[in-house]
This record gives structure tokens, sequence and C-alpha cells, in this order.
């Protein structure tokens, strides 16, 4: 500190510092003599005597005497000077040909920038598909459903096929070869379920993997902790095993709320998860199939019954819904609920059967026809089915006798036809797969038949899009 007199008036002693931190000259204070600074700095100085210093980014944070524990910012662990031992959230570098939008510098010196692309720097990309027009490759597909719907036995149907490389059921090409799967499950054994039904299903046990805990090894004693998995905690983990092992091809989580480590009715914690979630498979190339059960609403659509906020089915690209038939119970629909990428496809119908291996005995799946029903139109039937329980369903009985007085026709007649005696849409929906009706789109338009009859009346009339 260095101090001088100078003629500064009524200022006591006429003595002024040269504030050794920032340099500036001004008239002693009494009572900072010995600090050696100016007032301005002197508040600084101590207004850092009586926070924290967080441990991970350096800022000064809560009064020492608070009971606060985190960091305003980084939300490390504080207390006694101690950091946290924490996984980082994600290890994902930063996507290439990221530019800045926007920048805005706080008052402690922190900056938030707004990122994102130019259209002329973006390669265009055609979708990829793990089952070509169902399940997109490196995206996330829920399965939902009612328990006892199927849509476990599925989805280990479907890893089976990655694991060997096998065709999909509808026929579709399996073009990336035998991969590696992680299947994740709380609610089945590993020895006495899962296995016996990945063998019934044909997989190459060689490449399929059952994830149970996550093992945290501490450097200084070697000492070991087993800890549930948590995509919460553990995300981190899971980009690294992928991006370590790159023949793992497909991820399956059985169910999600047993593993995704939020509330997933709330949107803003479900959000950032699932938003998390969905980059890191983006960036590994593997496929996310996410297990989810229905709610207990039975008046809304396909898509309003998936459990949890809106933010869950959002970041799905595809949702398909798993369910018996409302007429035959040994027969199960795999139906579309969403697809937002590419041509909508139909459904599948299969059901469980038993197969004997040796002592052991697994269940599987027997995939049947393809069919056109969706979710809703399944949803539907099912009302339907439950109203003929207390006096039938007197429209749908006459849409059926409508359009068994015109088949074989086009199916865009019959809706006519129903439109003028009062009949909708979408009772119309529901009455002709009762029937046996499988809709055949010819080169006029959508053809209705009964089994056995024949399509040789079927004009060339204009394109038209109601089934």
């Amino acid at each position: 500190m260095t101090t001088t007199t100078a003629d500064i008036g009524n200022i006591e002693g006429n003595t002024v510092i040269t504030c050794e931190k920032c340099g500036k000259t001004e008239p002693t204070p009494n009572d900072i003599i010995s600090d050696g600074v100016c007032t301005g700095c002197y508040r600084e100085v101590w207004r850092a005597r009586n926070k924290k210093e967080c441990r991970i980014c350096g800022e000064l944070r809560v009064p020492k005497n608070s009971k606060e524990e985190h960091c305003e910012d980084c939300k490390a662990l504080i207390t006694g000077g101690k950091v946290k031992d924490v996984l980082p959230e994600t290890l994902t570098v930063k996507p290439p040909n990221e530019i800045n939008l926007g920048k805005v510098t706080t008052t402690l010196g922190n900056s938030w920038n707004l990122v994102g692309y130019q259209a002329s720097k973006v390669k265009p990309e055609n979708v990829m598909w793990l089952w070509p027009g169902r399940v997109p490759l490196s995206k996330a597909t829920l399965f939902a459903g009612r328990p006892g719907g199927g849509k476990s036995m599925v989805a280990i149907d479907i890893a089976a096929r990655v694991s060997t490389g096998a065709d999909f059921p509808d026929g579709e090409k399996n073009t990336l070869g035998p991969k590696q799967v992680l299947y994740l499950a709380t609610e089945d054994g590993v020895a006495d379920t899962l296995v016996p039904r990945f063998m019934a299903a044909g997989a190459d046990m060689t490449k399929i993997f059952f994830p149970r805990c996550v093992l945290k090894t501490d450097a200084k004693t070697n000492k070991q902790e087993r800890a549930a998995i948590s995509l919460k905690a553990h995300i981190s983990l899971l980009e690294a095993s992928l991006k370590q092992h790159p023949k793992i091809g497909l991820v399956v989580l059985d169910p999600l709320t047993s593993f995704i480590g939020v509330n997933i009715n709330k949107d803003e914690e479900s959000r950032a998860m699932m938003d998390k979630l969905v980059a890191v498979f983006d960036n590994s190339g593997a496929t996310f199939i996410a297990i989810i059960h229905h709610n207990k609403r039975s008046d809304v659509s396909a898509l309003e019954q998936i459990l949890g906020s809106s933010s869950i089915v959002g970041a799905a690209r595809a949702v398909w819904d798993f369910s018996r038939d409302p007429d035959n119970k040994e027969e199960r629909h795999m139906s579309l609920v969403k697809l937002n990428i590419g041509k909508e496809p139909g459904g599948m119908k299969y059901s469980v059967t038993t197969k004997q291996m040796g002592d052991i005995s697994g269940a599987c799946v027997e995939w049947g026809e393809q069919t056109t029903e969706s979710a809703d139109d399944l949803i539907a039937r099912r009302r339907d089915k439950a109203k003929e329980g207390v006096g039938g369903d007197k429209k749908r009985d006459k849409a059926m006798d409508l359009i068994l007085d015109m088949v074989p026709c086009w199916a865009r007649d019959a809706y006519k036809k129903a439109a003028e005696e009062g009949i909708s849409a979408d009772t119309m929906k529901r009455a002709y797969p009762s029937l046996g009706i499988k809709p055949m789109q010819l080169s006029g338009g959508w053809w209705w038949q009964l089994p056995g009859q024949s399509d040789s009346d079927a004009a060339k009339l204009p394109d038209q899009d109601v089934m």
C-alpha cells in the first residue's frame, strides 16, 4: 500500500492510498487502512470472506453460515469443502458444424450462447431403419400396452432377430447383420424367464446381455458399491458403453419407468431426460426401444393412454400399441399409434406360444398376417364389444348389413352409401373387420370383398384414400 498526503478538504489525516488490487487512488477510510485496498475492492474482499467457493466452477456462492449445499450453476456439493463424486451428465462432444447465434455474459462473468446449425452446412441424410418402416435406427421407439398384451414378448423377438441378423416378421430384410443387444429388465427373472424366452425366439445367446446394476470402485480403498441403474445418474455410463462397444445395435428398457430415474408424469423432468437419451442414441447409431405401460384411462385415444407426460411420447419417433383382439383373446395386435418419419405402415397380428427345448420351455411369438387397423381402430372395436355386453351396438350391426349387401365393392362406395343412411365413417371402420374383410389397394383404390370372393369385378377407378 502506498500512502501520500494531499489537499482533500476535510478528510481526516489528508491521507490517500493507491489500491494494491485495482490501482485506484482514493481517501483512506480509517477502518480499512490495513487491507491496502480501496473501498470498492474491500467490499469484494468482504463478500469473499463470507461466501464459499465452489470447488467445481470456482465461483463464490452461498454465505458460509448458510445451510444451502449446492452451487447455483454446477450444483456441486460444497459443504465442508468436499466435492460430490458424480458421473458427468453426458460425454457427448460438440456436434459438428454447430455455430454461435448469440451470446450474453452475466455479472458473474458466465456466458450463455444460443447455438444451432446453418442449413447449408448440414449434410442431408435418409432415414435409416432397424426394422424397415416400423422401428427407426438410432431413434427412440415406444412399445406401449396393458399387462398381458405381449409387448415384452415382441421386444424379445425383435432383439433375437437383431442378434442373428434374421429378417423381420413382415418379410423385410435385416440389412445390418448380427448385432449385440443390451436388454435391461426388472419385472422378469433372467434365468427362469428371459433366457428361456430368448432361446425360444432363436437368439444368438452370445450377443444378448442383461445389465443388472452399476458397480463403483473407490480409487483409494478399492471398496466397491453397487447401485440400481438410473438414466438420470448414469446416462454417461450408458453412452460410454455404446461408444466402447460399437457392435451394440439395440438397447431395450423393460419397463422405462424402472430406469429413467425421474418422475415421468412431470413434463419438466421427463422432457430433459428424454432429450438427453435421444441424443445419446442419435450419436451412437444404436436403436432404443422402451417398454411402457398404459395409464388407467379407457375413454381416450391410444396416444393418451400411454403412461407419463406428453414428453415421453413426444421424444419417440415411433409408438406401437400391443393388445389382445376384442373378438379373439388368443389373437394379439401390434398396432400403430404414431410414426413421425416415413409412410405409416399397417399393424401385425401375432399370438404367444410355448416352445420346448429339452427340459426347458420358453414362451415365444408366432407371427400372423399384416393388418390395416390402427391402435385407435382397435380401441373403438373394444368399446363396441363392451357395448354389446349391455344390449349390443345397433349402429355397427346396421353397418355390417349394409356392407354385406354391397360387397364386393369399392370402399368409397360403401362409405358414401353409409353416409346417406346416417352411418358414420368411424362405425364403418369398426364394422368391416368384423366381417373378415381385408382391404386391398388396387390401381383404382381400396377394394372390399369377403373371404373367398373374387376381385374380378374391381374396375380401375380414380384413387381414393378411405379404407
